[in-house]
């Protein structure tokens, strides 16, 4: 198919994001997209006005030799393509066939240079990255990857048809007769441009070039842990993605009202003070523990674990106007636990499955962290029966305590969007880890499982809804066996080698105290 020069070859304009805005300010000219903005000084009237051109209408991208002559506009002029290499990433790019129809749409998700990929050859085969995904997203269909630096978001017909054909290796050539046979607007240079920006954003491979099989670190990621990995760290700072659109969740998860409840003891600090040991004693001490003692955990125990780990020590109101900048009272609810939590935000929640406990009926019940009391989570047997018949196939009993960790993960999203999910794991973890110590202070025998072995039956058990509230993972408690050896930093199983003083723990444990079991430190 012939063309004159330059038509239909696949033209590339850029524009301004849809959530940029820009303002004058004096002899300024202020770019903002939320939380930043970027002042950009001494500019001639011409370029700002381009500039401010490019929030309502694209212009052919400086340097793309199939750009047709823009009269009236600087495109190819040094200052405005320093300008737009500077907001290279507030920039959306346009690939389009000849009339004017755009195919796709370049969405940056991090640096992305100004300049788009160069063509492919019309006879060099490409298919899909294993890594691609390609979802909805605000009434169209976008492809993404998390190793590419930009989403593609499919506006037409045509390129929705090609990237679909590229499952197995295909050439533009191929996607041509395949997409777009009879339409005017197609050419071979137009899905050379496709296919080359498929490969250059790393959407798409050239199979048997080094490609994604051929790279040892590449073969051991999952896709949905790559993807995961990738958007779990923000690429730009973000105010709250529902301020004035959706109210925060309460900071402590509300109950009905009249909800029975069981209050539980309280620890006094004085007798903590007094009886607990060390915290190098309590660290070089931490263990898991698979076997538990004849003695059941008593109520005053529970309370007390529960009250050291996960209680609210004091709380703080969200602001009651609308937002301000310069206002520094939260937009939520914060709580203060002994704990870490982003921002106080503290949105897990722990329900408490009683297998034996001294005072306490079996069951399952939340725990209220404000009250410090139990609320009994009705029709819940089967919790207690999944925890016996699950945990029993790898311990060597069933523990006193099941607790099972949760998130109202809505109360991180709010705020923090697409890391919401990878904070509250990190948060998982540190819960976890004031369990293990406390319950090594207290003398108890606590052991983290590793996830959740049916969180579809947890959820369905506990009566919530996996949307709002997550099961994270699972925490077992039990007291300590009388006959259970002093503690080591060497596991209970053949071919450790102690190394950096791996005793410790024994030594600290022993009788007399650590001066009068002084061993040889490594």
């Amino acid at each position: 198919m012939q063309n004159e020069p330059g038509a239909g070859s696949g033209e590339q304009q850029v524009s301004f994001a849809a959530d940029v805005r820009l303002h004058l300010d004096d002899d300024r000219l202020v770019v903002h997209r939320a939380p930043r903005s970027y002042v950009l000084r001494g500019l001639p009237p011409e370029l700002r006005d381009t500039l401010r051109g490019l929030a309502r209408d694209p212009l052919p991208l400086p340097g793309d030799p199939a750009a047709p002559p823009a009269p009236g506009r600087a495109t190819h002029h040094a200052a405005l393509i320093r300008v737009l290499e500077r907001l290279s990433h507030l920039l959306v790019r346009d690939l389009r066939a000849s009339g004017g129809r755009t195919l796709l749409r370049v969405e940056p998700l991090r640096a992305l240079s100004l300049t788009l990929p160069p063509p492919a050859a019309a006879d060099t085969p490409i298919r899909l990255s294993r890594f691609a995904l390609l979802r909805a997203d605000g009434g169209a269909v976008v492809l993404e990857s998390p190793r590419s630096p930009a989403r593609l978001r499919l506006t037409d017909d045509t390129a929705r048809a090609a990237v679909l054909q590229l499952a197995e290796p295909r050439t533009a050539e191929d996607l041509l007769s395949v997409a777009g046979p009879g339409d005017p607007g197609l050419t071979t240079e137009v899905m050379a441009r496709l296919t080359g920006l498929l490969i250059g954003l790393d959407l798409a491979e050239t199979p048997g070039r080094g490609g994604e099989d051929d790279d040892p670190a590449l073969r051991q990621w999952d896709f949905h842990d790559l993807l995961f990995a990738a958007r779990s760290t923000p690429s730009r700072d973000t105010l709250p993605r529902f301020l004035n659109v959706l109210p925060p969740q309460p900071a402590v998860r509300p109950h009905p009202p009249g909800a029975a409840r069981v209050p539980l003891p309280r620890p006094r600090l004085a007798d903590l003070l007094r009886d607990d040991p060390p915290l190098t004693v309590v660290l070089e001490s931490r263990r898991s523990w698979k076997h538990y003692g004849d003695e059941p955990v008593t109520t005053r125990a529970l309370g007390e674990f529960l009250y050291r780990t996960a209680r609210v020590r004091s709380r703080l109101g969200d602001r009651p106007g609308p937002y301000y900048a310069w206002d520094t009272r939260p937009l939520f609810e914060r709580t203060s636990r002994p704990y870490p939590g982003t921002d106080g935000i503290h949105e897990l929640e722990l329900y408490v499955t009683v297998s034996r406990c001294d005072g306490l009926p079996a069951g399952t019940y939340h725990y209220d962290p404000l009250d410090h009391a139990l609320v009994p989570v009705e029709r819940c047997e089967r919790v207690g029966e999944m925890m016996t018949r699950r945990i029993s196939t790898w311990h060597r009993a069933t523990p006193d305590l099941l607790v099972t960790v949760t998130s109202r993960v809505q109360r991180l999203s709010w705020n923090y969007g697409a890391i919401a999910y990878a904070l509250t794991l990190q948060h998982l973890g540190v819960l976890h880890q004031t369990m293990y110590l406390v319950a090594t202070a207290m003398g108890l025998a606590p052991c983290a499982l590793r996830g959740v072995a049916d969180p579809d039956a947890v959820t369905a058990a506990l009566g919530l809804d996996g949307t709002r509230e997550v099961v994270l993972g699972e925490f077992l408690l039990g007291t300590r066996p009388h006959d259970a050896p002093a503690p080591s930093g060497v596991p209970d199983a053949d071919g450790w080698e102690p190394v950096n003083s791996a005793d410790w723990g024994h030594r600290a444990a022993t009788p007399g105290g650590p001066e009068t079991a002084m061993g040889q430190e490594r």
